[in-house]
């Protein structure tokens, strides 16, 4: 049961953080600054910078994951859609 709980909560932790960045980078499209966009999003600035710089980005999950993950009501088929076109889904090659 405990070992239950902390994997929902660390896969809410990853969906979380894979929202936020693609709300940073459309923020940034947007033209808000790295600091504005950390205080809305309650982010770390420097985190903030680095995920503008293309550098140190949520690592991806495979695309069967985010299958299964849909498929359970964790994320929509929106979010879906939004993390593949943000490359926060690998495909992988069969």
């Amino acid at each position: 049961m405990l070992m239950k709980l902390l994997r929902e909560k660390i896969l809410e932790r990853v969906i979380k953080r894979y929202r936020d960045y693609v709300e940073v980078i459309n923020k940034h499209k947007k033209g808000l600054s790295p600091s504005k966009i950390a205080k809305q999003l309650d982010l770390n600035q420097s985190t903030v910078e680095r995920w503008i710089k293309n550098e140190g980005k949520p690592y991806p999950i495979t695309s069967q994951i985010a299958n299964l993950l849909v498929k359970g009501g964790i994320i929509t088929e929106e979010d879906k859609k939004l993390f593949e076109k943000y490359n926060l889904i690998h495909v992988q090659s069969v």
